[in-house]
């Protein structure tokens, strides 16, 4: 069974059965320590780091709320449906802009509701 990936800033899964679920896709945040390639550059290492650390920004509490390894954001929060390339730091998609309004009205409950979602959907209740 894959993943399931949660959004931490509308708390939809990649479970979830709705329509419009194929167009969605979902990004892990930006991992300064992975054993990429960009992560052993002294340059992209840097870009990582504060690419996180923007990311963690925009999604603030949220982003401790999760599972690690389930935290994402969803295509739904970037104006071209994907982040920017790591080394276009002023591009608008480089942290996810786009729905945060949610993130504003349910900042406290978004991770901890899809969490809860995604164990009984592991467990088969929802389906």
């Amino acid at each position: 069974m894959p993943i399931t990936k949660i959004c931490c800033i509308c708390g939809i899964s990649s479970n979830k059965k709705i329509k419009d679920q194929n167009s969605r896709t979902f990004f892990v945040f930006p991992n300064p320590n992975s054993k990429s390639k960009a992560a052993s550059q002294p340059f992209e290492k840097n870009l990582l780091e504060k690419r996180l650390a923007a990311w963690k920004n925009v999604v603030g509490s949220n982003f401790d709320k999760c599972k690690i390894g389930l935290t994402c954001v969803c295509s739904d929060h970037f104006h071209a449906g994907q982040p920017a390339h790591l080394c276009n730091p002023k591009d608008i998609d480089w942290i996810p802009s786009k729905n945060l309004d949610i993130l504003v009205e349910e900042q406290s409950g978004n991770c901890q509701d899809a969490s809860v979602e995604s164990q009984h959907a592991s467990s088969g209740k929802y389906f």
